[in-house]
């Protein structure tokens, strides 16, 4: 999508003359409505994108491995954008996290984000929103130039405002219920075998839960660990301070954090950087995880829970992981993959509950 709106941003044929005769086929402009878009609103967007394609070389390297559908590279995306740290090496891909049921994030002590950056979800809320451009306040150096305005709008108490609005809806949003029959027998074997191997890190109020686990411990690809520092968050964290906004600072770990589970039939792929197509595969030992697989293609497998991610049609649908390109590592949470085929039938059939 980036690369997409930093190319019509930098092509010809974005101007005013060729939108408009778009947009008429749709509708009809006003005359005061015309002259807006010529001359203030299609200019200062195509402004916009093109400087926004200047942010945005980091990722379009020779060589830098693609995102890819429902992935980004999170913490690059705001170490780049809200500090003035140089263009490193690190790569980051990270799966899109499910944003329902905040509510079951706010223990105490409770972090988020992948590795644990943010512990709150109004800093997680208002991290995103600036990343993607808000501007609260004409005199940041994170605005666009529409801020450069002097128009007496109280954009920070509005900004905050929503932000609250959004941390309630969020917190109150419930996962998607599992939409197939369930064996229910089976579940109920399998609740004992989730009790013995995952609630210590993914039950709402657990020990572990929300909270990072070791790299070494976990043993998961450690690249999306690596993008973030302390000094950038720092950097990060005077930023938004000098906004005027306070919230609960970021700060760094060397781990990655253990979510609850709620509606994991909705997330896959999984491991924190999608490298594991279903839930079945994951409790496979490394050697026997999919090496390569296509994200992307919407036709649900729920026999394996996850999307179907082999064939002609996710073939032609979806983007190709490759594990073994750096940052898709599928190593790392072998949980489980010592059960027997029968208890892992059954913790799959209790996971669809959840």
């Amino acid at each position: 999508m980036l690369r997409f709106l930093t190319k019509a941003g930098n092509d010809p044929r974005f101007n005013a003359s060729t939108l408009l005769a778009e947009i008429e086929q749709d509708t009809k402009l006003s005359i005061a409505d015309r002259l807006i878009y010529r001359f203030a609103l299609i200019p200062l967007t195509r402004s916009a994108l093109q400087r926004q394609s200047q942010q945005f070389t980091w990722m379009n390297r020779p060589g830098w491995p693609n995102w890819g559908d429902g992935r980004d590279d999170p913490m690059n995306l705001t170490k780049y954008f809200m500090t003035s740290m140089p263009v490193d090496d690190s790569v980051g891909q990270a799966d899109f996290p499910s944003n329902w049921n905040l509510q079951a994030r706010k223990g105490t002590n409770d972090l988020l984000n992948w590795c644990g950056e943010s512990p709150a979800v109004r800093s997680v809320l208002i991290d995103s929103a600036l990343g993607l451009g808000a501007a609260p306040d004409k005199t940041s150096p994170l605005t666009y130039p529409i801020d450069l305005l002097d128009w007496k709008l109280e954009r920070r108490s509005w900004f905050l405002k929503r932000m609250e609005s959004l941390e309630e809806f969020l917190s109150a949003a419930q996962p998607p219920k599992y939409p197939f029959a369930v064996d229910t027998e089976l579940a109920a074997k399998g609740k004992p075998v989730y009790a013995r191997y995952c609630a210590d890190c993914h039950d709402v109020g657990a020990p572990r839960t929300c909270k990072v686990m070791p790299a070494a411990e976990i043993g998961t690809d450690t690249n999306r660990m690596a993008t973030w520092t302390q000094a950038a968050a720092d950097q990060a964290n005077t930023a938004v301070k000098d906004l005027g906004i306070i919230r609960p600072n970021l700060i760094h770990n060397s781990g990655y954090c253990s979510p609850p589970l709620d509606g994991l039939w909705m997330r896959a792929p999984y491991l924190h950087n999608g490298s594991v197509p279903t839930v079945r595969d994951l409790l496979e030992p490394v050697d026997r995880r999919p090496a390569k697989f296509y994200r992307g293609y919407d036709v649900y497998d729920p026999v394996r829970i996850g999307f179907i991610a082999s064939g002609p049609a996710a073939e032609h649908a979806g983007f190709l992981v490759d594990v073994t390109v750096r940052g898709n590592g599928n190593q790392g949470h072998v949980y489980g993959t010592d059960l027997t085929d029968a208890e892992k039938q059954a913790l799959l059939e209790y996971l669809k509950t959840l």
